[in-house]
């Protein structure tokens, strides 16, 4: 059976990556990470494992969602942000 697009966009991606499998040091804090795709693609259980990850490495994760929120949903959560830095 030929490999379907999935499987070549899948290919692909993975061929990206491993070209550039090596740590990613950030010097400055906090640090921020954005998560984008499609419906379905796993985005929610991804942050949880990082989450997970990071805080096996003695950090302190937060994840924001930042579509639904109101204006004073988002200055909330830019508040939350700034005391975690201090």
């Amino acid at each position: 059976m030929a490999p379907g697009l999935r499987d070549l966009v899948k290919q692909e991606i993975r061929s990206v990556f491993t070209a550039v499998d090596r740590p990613i040091v950030v010097e400055h804090r906090p640090q921020v990470t954005l998560i984008v795709g499609v419906n379905g693609t796993g985005k929610t259980t991804t942050v949880g494992k990082l989450a997970n990850l990071l805080k096996s490495q003695g950090r302190s994760p937060l994840g924001v969602r930042r579509r639904h929120l109101s204006r004073r949903g988002r200055r909330a959560a830019g508040n939350l942000v700034e005391a975690r830095r201090a």
